[in-house]
C-alpha cells in the first residue's frame, strides 16, 4: 500500500536484493519499496485518501504516507483480493483491524523498542 503500489505486479518489479538510501529515493521502484516498508493506515476508518506520514517522516524527506480505507478497498478490488495482512506496526493488543476488517495488523513482539 501507499501512493505507488496499485497492483501486485508493482511489487514484482522490485529486483532483489536492493538498496535504498533514505532521502535519496530516485526511481518508482525505490518508491514502491518505501511504500511497502514505511506506509501505514490512517488512525481511523474515517480518514480517507493518502496523507504525508508526519510521525515517521516529519520533514517529508522520504515520502512516507498514511493511507485510508478507501485505498485499501481499491487495492483489494483491483487485485481481486479479500484481505491484507501486515506486520510492521506496533499493535498494543497484538492485532488491529482497519478498513472494516479488510486490513489486519499483527504484532508478535512483546516489547518493541521498550513499548509494551
Amino acid at each position: 500500500m501507499g501512493s505507488n503500489v496499485n497492483k501486485i505486479e508493482d511489487i514484482e518489479k522490485i529486483k532483489r536484493p536492493f538498496e535504498i538510501t533514505l532521502g535519496q529515493v530516485n526511481t518508482q521502484v525505490q518508491q514502491i519499496a518505501i511504500d511497502l516498508l514505511w506506509s501505514d493506515p490512517t488512525d481511523s476508518d474515517e480518514i480517507l485518501g493518502i496523507h504525508p506520514n508526519t510521525v515517521k517522516d516529519p520533514f517529508n524527506e522520504n515520502n512516507f504516507v498514511l493511507y485510508g480505507p478507501d485505498q485499501v478497498d481499491k487495492f483489494l478490488k483491483v487485485n481481486n483480493l479479500s484481505m491484507i495482512l501486515r506486520s510492521n506496526q506496533i499493535c498494543m493488543e497484538g492485532i488491529d483491524r482497519f478498513s472494516a476488517g479488510q486490513l489486519i495488523n499483527i504484532c508478535s513482539t512483546t516489547d518493541y523498542g521498550g513499548v509494551n
